[in-house]
């Protein structure tokens, strides 16, 4: 089958690797199409195409300096871009195209009904029922999450949510395919390393516990309730945080965490090649969310075989399966309480561990969702015979 993926604005870059790389492994023909991507520098597997088309000439270090202007810039190309796609779907004519994100939602619309209009079906990842980074967004998101032929979500809690913020959405079109592992931090990691090369890294004696959180640094990541947790955990620990914040914030909590001497702070965007060393140098990994639909962070602390501790809120818990703690959000003195329980068992630690990768592997896996995919892809093209 020939396939489309779309992310003009390179949201998810990890997630949209993978999701190619798993849809290239059943032997399909993979396009993604969408822009560079400013905080990594990606390598594209041969699997696949790239054509990263959207926003080109944008990204020179003169306009990073004037933010404004550049998001303008982006702006008005936007929907001059979504028309060389469309005239490049005409001429290649593939027969799934699927979206990852709407950005702009106005010109997104656009696009879906001229591909619709060329019997092509589109189906649409719902990251975020309402795109955090744009909560005003609503309405028009809901009228691109009505016209495309098929949704996905990543959990039946996203489903359900989903659901109840648009319940004139017909149900029968929203699919429930799990979150992909995010492979490409894997790929990075070297060959035989252990807990003992992760700690000696960071300059912590293997004896210590090792409590991680990691990440992009956000409000809703709730770093803030971390750093109030600490002071009720009594047992010794170290506690990582490694990530680059997102506001100033965020940088001041990071900047009182620093005075503490049981925490190690990381405090910029954390290259693919040394992703490992904060995982597996843990004991345990914290989110302590306020809110997430779906965490891409989650699957990769799995993927590393690390027992995790989440809050119960989107599809944490969901993903999770029972193989793992799940406490309220907004509850520091829980949280510290978990802390203490997790890192005082390590038999359990152990085992959660080895269940953390099965996990992963059964249901996360590239060929598991390669599978999923298929399987919806070819439904709905049977749909438009």
């Amino acid at each position: 089958m020939n396939i489309w993926q779309l992310d003009p604005v390179n949201l998810t870059p990890y997630y949209d690797l993978a999701v190619c790389e798993a849809l290239a492994q059943t032997g399909s023909q993979v396009r993604l199409v969408t822009s560079e991507y400013l905080y990594d520098d990606l390598e594209y597997p041969n699997a696949f195409t790239v054509d990263k088309r959207y926003f080109r000439g944008l990204n020179h270090k003169i306009l990073l300096k004037y933010p404004r202007l550049r998001q303008l810039l982006r702006g008005i190309t936007y929907p001059f871009t979504h028309w060389t796609v469309l005239q490049e779907i005409k001429t290649s004519r593939p027969e799934m195209i699927h979206i990852q994100w709407s950005r702009l939602p106005d010109f997104d619309l656009w696009l879906i009904r001229q591909i619709q209009k060329l019997k092509i079906p589109v189906v649409h990842t719902v990251h975020d029922i309402v795109p955090l980074f744009d909560q005003q967004s609503a309405r028009k998101i809901g009228q691109v999450y009505a016209l495309v032929d098929a949704l996905i979500v990543h959990t039946e809690a996203n489903r359900r949510e989903l659901m109840e913020r648009f319940p004139n959405l017909n149900r029968e079109r929203v699919y429930v395919v799990p979150h992909v592992h995010l492979i490409e931090h894997q790929h990075y990691t070297p060959q035989h390393v252990t807990k003992a090369d992760a700690k000696k890294r960071l300059g912590i004696a293997l004896d210590t516990a090792v409590v991680t959180f990691f990440g992009l640094i956000k409000a809703y990541k709730g770093l803030d309730i971390l750093e109030a947790a600490l002071c009720e955990i009594k047992t010794d620990l170290m506690v990582i945080v490694a990530g680059k914040p997102d506001s100033e914030h965020e940088q001041s909590i990071l900047d009182r965490l620093k005075k503490s001497k049981n925490v190690k702070v990381y405090d910029f965007y954390i290259p693919r090649e040394e992703v490992w060393i904060y995982h597996l140098a843990a004991d345990v990994v914290v989110f302590p969310y306020r809110a997430i639909y779906q965490s891409g962070a989650l699957l990769t602390a799995m993927g590393f075989g690390c027992p995790v501790i989440v809050t119960d809120v989107g599809g944490m818990p969901e993903t999770v399966d029972g193989n793992g703690w799940v406490i309220p959000p907004e509850d520091p003195e829980i949280l510290a309480e978990t802390i203490n329980e997790a890192i005082s068992d390590f038999i359990r630690l152990e085992s959660m561990s080895r269940r953390s990768l099965e996990i992963i592997e059964q249901k996360h896996s590239l060929r598991a969702i390669g599978s999923q995919l298929m399987e919806l892809y070819h439904n709905l093209s049977r749909k438009q015979l």
